[in-house]
Formats: C-alpha cells, structure tokens, sequence
C-alpha cells in the first residue's frame, strides 16, 4: 500500500475495509455522501439500482478507513466533487 499512489491507496482502501465494489461504487462516490459527524458513508449502488428499495446503502466508517479517508479529503477535497477523481 505504501507504494501505491494517493488515489489507489483510497480505491484499495474503500474496497478492503469499506467493501466497496470497485469499481462502480468507488468511483460513484461523491464528498457529500460522506457524513463525517456521524460516521458513516452513503454509497451509491449503480450496479443494483434498478432493483425496488436499492440503489443507495449505508456503512459505518470504519476506525481503519477515517485516516484514509482524512488524508484523501486533505489532498483532494477541493479538487473534485467524487472521492475518487480518476484512477492515475
């Protein structure tokens, strides 16, 4: 992990410890889905929403995921609405 750049230490992050499917939901995941006050994500679930009641879930922010998610809003916050721009 240490090796990988900043935006894939945040895709294989949100994949491990988030259990994002990667990558529909890692991609489709905007800043404003992220409720840091409470804890916890609203994911967006492009590969289900056709189904009734599908098509957004909720996780808890899991202790191992905040500092990546800390250091991610840091470097790329203002410079794109998604949490991950684009893979690089």
């Amino acid at each position: 992990m240490k090796k990988a750049n900043p935006v894939w230490q945040v895709i294989l992050e949100l994949s491990r410890y988030g259990g994002f499917r990667t990558p529909s939901e890692t991609l489709s995941l905007r800043w404003e889905d992220i409720d840091w006050e409470m804890n916890r994500m609203s994911i967006p679930e492009p590969k289900v929403e056709h189904h009734e009641g599908r098509g957004i879930r909720s996780c808890p922010i899991f202790p191992e995921l905040r500092p990546i998610l800390d250091e991610a809003f840091e470097i790329f916050g203002d410079k794109s609405e998604y949490e991950v721009a684009a893979p690089q």
